[in-house]
């Protein structure tokens, strides 16, 4: 075997995201992602986790900030994030 690739790790995208129901601090749960995954897939599983039903899934920092489906692929692994519903 090749020197320099006998420590080869493969490296995989998947990050751990840890999401809490904005306003209920008691609901929580950890999502695994991967590269574009889609808020759609986010929303499947909060609804299944929570029982609940979101209309629109919307995701916030730490900090407030609106998450967008385009952030999720620049989020690093173990942020925590707060999801709403949205309004209808």
């Amino acid at each position: 075997m090749d020197q320099y690739y006998d420590d080869y790790q493969p490296t995989t995208n998947n990050k751990d995201l840890k999401i809490y129901r904005n306003g209920n601090s008691n609901l929580c749960c950890t999502l695994t992602i991967r590269d574009n995954t889609k808020f759609n897939e986010i929303r499947k599983s909060l609804q299944q986790k929570w029982d609940t039903q979101f209309n629109r899934l919307r995701l916030f920092n730490q900090e407030g900030v609106e998450i967008t489906e385009d952030d999720l692929d620049y989020i690093k692994n173990g942020t925590v994030l707060f999801a709403s519903k949205g309004k209808s």
